[in-house]
């Protein structure tokens, strides 16, 4: 892989991360979610066909793996997710 390839892809996982992270705080801790509304949120905000489906689950774990936030599992079956931690909104300057 080029390092231009490498800038790139770290770029859209820093901007994916960004979605994650910022769809987790507006469920709050406690909050729920299906997958399914996670990778529709994230591919939503991109350009088209630029994310993979599975690349909101891959951040996501990446995220809780690095101490960003957790989250339980509370069905696998059906892909249902509640919130457990994630850190405050930050405050947007008027």
């Amino acid at each position: 892989m080029s390092d231009e390839q490498q800038e790139n892809l770290d770029r859209v996982s820093a901007k994916i991360g960004a979605l994650v992270l910022g769809f987790c705080q507006r469920k709050r801790e406690g909050g729920t979610f299906h997958m399914e509304d996670l990778v529709q949120a994230v591919q939503s905000a991109m350009p088209e066909n630029t994310v993979a489906p599975d690349s909101s689950s891959r951040i996501l774990r990446i995220l809780r793996q690095q101490n960003v936030l957790d989250y339980e599992v509370i069905s696998r079956k059906d892909s249902f997710y509640r919130v457990l931690y994630v850190p405050p909104m930050k405050k947007q300057a008027r």
